[in-house]
């Protein structure tokens, strides 16, 4: 039964990682793309741009994505409503968003930036919406239609501006804003999709802020502790500066699928075997960390050998980033830090324990302003991406005490409850 079990997941963790890296592939092309075509200063531009929507994305993700993703997974027959309904929240959410994006678009220079990265943000949320209503049933194959369209067609539509000499910032927010419109329809014919009474959407808009306020103050924290240092620099030193911090964080976007996948496979994984007991709950958060850490280690380890090398066949050799190996040595280790802590919030979230995650990812963002933010106003690039080591340090200090002050679970028939519930997520065998 054990090697079923392990086999089922084995099967879960490759699809979920193929279909994460279909977006993280498009993600990294099309950053790779604007990168080696766009001037450092014009580049900058849109990391501190597109920084803004990776910030809403969370939120979004927090109050709705999430939450669903948890509900539905716990009650399979209902994930169309609740995907319907956070269609609906999520329409609900857009003109926020856009208001905000006016507002730095405003600060950049050029209203048509903000315009069209509302436009690409709306659909973008949307198609994650009804990605993760698959997501809550482990259907990660079909995500990757979908996920393809967006992301790789991303990409495909970033080199034809190129080729045609029509590249630039409001442009490639736009061809997201179309792509990611063809995902979601795609998304949404496989995960369905019905009308939704009233009376629904405000219990489901109750079920999900109660679970999600948590997440919320997490993942923002969790997230503007990661973009608070390309804007310190662009706000500081310029764009270009932004732009160099940028250029050293992209190639480790190649571990994003194993990264990025842990959480949604957790998440989910652990939500439909709680009432197993602790055993089960730490036994699958375990297995998936440690195949996730596995998968990463030779890429890591190149990058940390190597790194001059890498930045070469990604930028080529007249670049302006070949410069950046040191610099990238420190992202090597901050990630190492960063898969563990992965392992961490999802098994919270599946547990249901946002608060307990929020309050050590808010813990740790108040750090990153105390002691990262001083950092890079003082020495640049390299004192911000200090910072974001010191930021990932503290992030698992504050999970792991997290951790252990959540109660253990019930035990199932024939389970024990371990007497250190952190134990179970280090590789000891």
């Amino acid at each position: 039964m054990l090697t079923r079990l392990f086999s089922a997941e084995r099967r879960i963790t490759f699809s979920a990682t193929a279909d994460q890296g279909v977006v993280s592939l498009g993600t990294f092309l099309t950053n790779l793309l604007l990168i080696r075509h766009l001037p450092p200063q014009v580049y900058g531009a849109y990391v501190v741009m597109y920084g803004v929507l990776v910030v809403a994305f969370a939120v979004h993700g927090c109050l709705v994505a999430v939450p669903m993703c948890i509900k539905a997974a716990a009650e399979p027959s209902q994930t169309r409503p609740y995907v319907s309904a956070s269609a609906w929240f999520t329409l609900a959410l857009a003109p926020v968003f856009g208001l905000v994006l006016l507002i730095v678009s405003w600060r950049l220079g050029d209203w048509r930036i903000g315009a069209t990265a509302a436009l690409a943000l709306t659909a973008w949320l949307l198609q994650e919406t009804f990605r993760r209503g698959l997501i809550a049933r482990l259907r990660y194959t079909s995500c990757i239609a979908g996920d393809a369209l967006t992301y790789l067609g991303q990409a495909g539509a970033v080199l034809w501006l190129m080729r045609s000499g029509r590249l630039s910032i409001p442009a490639v927010f736009l061809s997201f804003a179309v792509m990611a419109s063809l995902g979601a329809v795609v998304q949404a014919m496989l995960t369905g999709i019905q009308r939704v009474a009233r009376s629904t959407l405000r219990e489901y808009g109750r079920q999900f802020w109660s679970l999600g306020r948590w997440m919320l103050s997490a993942g923002t924290a969790l997230n503007l502790g990661n973009q608070i240092f390309p804007w310190t620099l662009a706000a500081a030193f310029g764009a270009a500066a932004a732009a160099r911090y940028q250029a050293a964080l992209t190639p480790l976007g190649a571990v994003h699928p194993l990264l990025f996948s842990i959480v949604n496979v957790v998440t989910p994984a652990v939500a439909g075997v709680r009432m197993q007991g602790t055993d089960a709950v730490y036994r699958v958060s375990r297995r998936y960390g440690v195949q996730f850490g596995l998968f990463a280690a030779p890429y890591l380890l190149l990058l940390a050998i190597a790194p001059t090398t890498v930045l070469g066949w990604f930028y080529g050799k007249g670049s302006p980033y070949l410069g950046l190996g040191n610099i990238v040595r420190l992202f090597v280790f901050a990630y190492g830090l960063q898969f563990v802590i992965a392992v961490m919030g999802g098994l919270l979230n599946g547990l249901e324990e946002a608060r307990a995650a929020s309050t050590a990812l808010v813990a740790s963002l108040l750090g990153t302003i105390a002691i990262g933010v001083p950092l890079c106003l003082m020495f640049g690039v390299t004192g911000a991406v200090i910072g974001f080591v010191m930021t990932a340090v503290l992030r698992l200090f504050m999970m792991r005490r997290a951790i252990l002050r959540v109660p253990p679970a019930p035990p199932g028939p024939g389970q024990t409850v371990p007497g250190l519930i952190l134990e179970p997520l280090v590789p000891v065998e």
